[in-house]
């Protein structure tokens, strides 16, 4: 064999082992590449866990802060209708005597001022009651002269 011969095929087997060289060389650099984008892609996880546990903790404490504080105002009660005496409608074998009042609840027939506030509140909402009414009479009003005509 030719001298040329023994150089093509040193020649080629150079370059053979180059390319192996530069295909091993890339493949390494994909699993280091990969390796660390899964590493950071851990980091990023813990972060957004922790932002995560962290605004959780800060709602829940801002839960717990809201509604285990007492209310701004007083809660009153006030009651309709004092509990009457005698036998209740509707009841079979109820007395009426003194023995009758005993399962009432404390705040139920006790005379209590609900304050200024609410009084004011409950006549605005008779007044818009009141107003809500005039309108539906009006309109009720406005519908027969209507169907009167026809």
């Amino acid at each position: 064999m030719p001298i040329k011969a023994y150089i093509d095929i040193a020649i080629g087997l150079i370059v053979v082992a180059f390319l192996a060289w530069v295909f091993h060389e890339g493949e390494k650099r994909i699993e280091d590449a990969d390796t660390r984008a899964v590493q950071a892609q851990v980091i990023h996880n813990d972060e957004v866990n922790k932002a995560a546990q962290s605004a959780i903790q800060a709602a829940e404490e801002h839960y717990r802060a809201m509604y285990a504080a007492p209310p701004v105002a007083p809660v009153h009660v006030s009651v309709c209708e004092p509990p009457r005496t005698g036998a209740m409608s509707g009841t079979s074998g109820g007395s009426g005597g003194p023995d009758a009042a005993t399962n009432v609840p404390a705040a139920v027939g006790q005379t209590r001022d609900i304050g200024p506030d609410t009084d004011h509140l409950l006549d605005q909402a008779d007044a818009q009651i009141e107003a809500l009414q005039a309108v539906v009479r009006a309109m009720q009003v406005q519908m027969e002269n209507a169907h009167v005509r026809h």
